[in-house]
């Protein structure tokens, strides 16, 4: 097991206090035993053209660029977080709680701990809002200091077969989409999705 960080978390109900550690345990292969849980997670929470077909997910598993991070607390899965290095920021790819434990701020407090131990810009991807899940899931990483770009993004089908999204991409800690949105969208193509243009 490869521990990326440990994150304390506590929950306050009168009269103890319970406290958690969540562990960012990093994957290099699909033999790894909460594997499966990544899988169930991640084609639950995201929709078809919004997530890799499993077998290029499971060629990314050893670049080391590449973090597939289940989030583990007492050695359960409880969500995961899909990472890159980049050149100049990070790019949170996928994120998400498994269904049974969202709205506990159990993502909340690991997205704040992440941001809080890096030293890059960090760049992700939301829906642009228009509907009302869309504009929640803005605020969760409005609160958590991120800013939303007005320009429109498209993102590359992942695969032959799945369609482009419109999407709006969110930055934490920078200004690098204020001064060079085009250096970021042509890192993100070429880096994550493996193409040129669109």
């Amino acid at each position: 097991m490869e521990i990326y960080f440990v994150v304390p978390f506590a929950i306050y109900r009168s009269p103890f206090t319970v406290y958690f550690m969540f562990v960012f345990d990093r994957i290099t292969s699909d033999k790894h035993p909460h594997w499966q849980f990544m899988v169930d997670c991640y084609t639950e929470a995201f929709p078809p053209d919004e997530r890799r077909p499993l077998a290029d997910l499971k060629r990314l598993l050893t670049r080391n660029d590449y973090f597939c991070n289940a989030l583990l607390t007492d050695g359960e899965p409880v969500g995961l977080f899909y990472a890159w290095n980049l050149d100049g920021f990070r790019y949170i790819e996928h994120f998400a709680i498994a269904k049974a434990l969202r709205g506990q701020h159990i993502g909340e407090t690991i997205l704040c701990s992440y941001l809080a131990q890096s030293t890059l810009p960090v760049v992700l991807e939301v829906e642009p809002p228009v509907t009302g899940i869309n504009c929640r899931r803005i605020r969760f990483y409005g609160k958590a200091g991120f800013e939303l770009c007005s320009q429109p993004f498209i993102q590359p089908p992942y695969a032959p077969g799945q369609n482009r999204v419109e999407l709006r991409l969110m930055e934490w800690g920078g200004e690098l989409l204020k001064q060079n949105f085009e250096r970021v969208k042509n890192e993100l193509y070429r880096t994550v999705y493996g193409c040129d243009t669109i």
